[in-house]
């Protein structure tokens, strides 16, 4: 029979890459977009700095995210949350598209890898009772 910790090993090494893969290209997109865009922190008004942060989180989980996968994943999907709370708060909409969906992946999948390797670490910790013949 197959080891269920192995396969889980690998199950989260593959979605470990693919988090990483898509936090660098979004990390990498969103810089670009702020630096082409010109954005200039002290021309936003307070409503756009205090959700911008949420965006600003996102982008450190994106960072974050490739070593520490549990704090990564909570800064992406804070982030995010924060910005829709803020947007709903300060516009009366909340925005739940493209701009949120995506980035949101590398969060989940990145919560999902810290879950995995904190599984795999309490399996290994505890005593393998053998089975009844």
């Amino acid at each position: 029979m197959a080891n269920p910790g192995m396969f889980l090993s690998r199950v989260v090494k593959v979605l470990r890459w693919i988090a990483r893969g898509l936090s660098a290209l979004i990390a990498a997109f969103l810089f670009l977009l702020a630096v082409g865009e010109g954005l200039n922190p002290a021309t936003l008004t307070l409503e756009e700095a205090v959700m911008m942060l949420g965006f600003l989180a996102s982008w450190l989980g994106f960072i974050v995210g490739w070593k520490l996968e549990g704090v990564g994943g909570i800064l992406i999907i804070g982030g995010l949350l924060w910005h829709c709370l803020f947007e709903f708060l300060f516009r009366g909409t909340m925005f739940l598209g493209i701009w949120v969906v995506v980035p949101a992946l590398p969060g989940i999948l990145f919560l999902l890898c810290w879950w995995g390797m904190r599984r795999l670490r309490r399996s290994a910790v505890e005593p393998v009772t053998p089975a009844p013949p």
